[in-house]
Parts: C-alpha cells; structure tokens; sequence
C-alpha cells in the first residue's frame, strides 16, 4: 500500500500495531460527522486525541449541504485536527448517485437499494473515484464477511451496534465491480 500516490484512510482506522497488514502511508483520510466532532458510540475507544496526533493527512468531511451538519470552519476543524492537516469537503450522496448513473448499466434494478443517501464513507469514496475514472485497489473492505455489520481491522462492533448503512448492497457492488 506504501508505493501508492494516494492512501486513504477512514475515521480512526489506526496504523500504529497493524503496520504489517496495512502498511505506514495516509495521504487522505475521510471522516464522518460524529468522528469530525470527536463523539463517539459506547463501543469506541474514547481517544479524543487521536486526530490531533495525525500529520499531514488531508481530512475528506462530510459536506454540510449533504448532511445538515454545522459547516466545520478553520477555528473548529483545529480543535479536533491537527494543524498540519487540511481539509476538503465531499458530498456523500451526490457521489453516491453520480455513481449510480455511471455505472447503472452493470447492476440489476433490484439491486440498487431505493435510498442511496445512507452509504458509508468507504463506499462513497469508491463512487468518487470510480466518478473520475481513477484506478483503484481497495483493501480492508470485509466483502465476504457479515453483510449486516461493518469491518474494521482494528477492531469489530459488537451485535448490538446502530447500523446506518446498508454494508450488503455495499458488498455487493464491491464484489461486482471486482469481477
């Protein structure tokens, strides 16, 4: 992963103690809304400092057009980030139906979901870069595990966790497109 021009992480996918697995490199990492504003579910650890420890990475958020969320300014984002970071905004459900558009030819009607709005930041980021015709490898996406839950290598949510995406149609875009 290291000989990329662009790694792109998500949330607080860690590198420190999975080096081996997943490499040094981060050029871009995506976070969601609750991560941007340090809140957390039950089940995260709660490093609040984990953000400010990042270096040089550019932070993808969510664009408040898309989700309704506070427009995160300079003086907000430095909270949260480190100061050698930057940041960017992208629209999670235009890309996600852009995408759709695109590539509506490969899939059956009746496996596109009736919402796209509710996609994860992994899969948005795919449709964003499937968008703009860039060739990609994807690593730690899960593709063959529980389709009702997410994968994290650092880590699994328990059973009981909020899902608010749907990981199986995800899965199963990320499997076709693999063929």
């Amino acid at each position: 992963m290291d000989s990329a021009d662009y790694v792109i992480r998500f949330n607080r996918a860690p590198i420190k103690g999975f080096e081996e697995h997943v490499g040094y490199k981060t050029t871009h990492r995506y976070v969601n809304r609750p991560a941007a504003q340090n809140q957390f579910e039950p089940y995260q650890e709660r490093d609040l400092n984990f953000f400010k420890r990042l270096d040089n990475e550019i932070i993808i958020l969510d664009d408040p057009q898309w989700d309704y969320s506070p427009v995160m300014n300079d003086n907000k984002f430095y909270k949260v980030f480190s100061e050698s970071c930057s940041y960017v905004y992208l629209n999670r459900g235009k890309e996600v139906k852009i995408f759709y558009e695109n590539f509506k030819s490969n899939f059956d009607q009746n496996d596109i979901p009736p919402s796209t709005t509710r996609s994860s930041v992994g899969f948005a980021m795919i449709c964003y870069c499937l968008n703009r015709g860039l060739n990609i490898s994807l690593f730690g996406f899960g593709v063959n595990e529980n389709p009702k839950t997410s994968s994290h290598y650092y880590g699994n949510k328990p059973s009981n966790a909020r899902v608010g995406h749907d990981y199986s149609f995800e899965r199963k875009v990320i499997k076709l497109l693999a063929q």
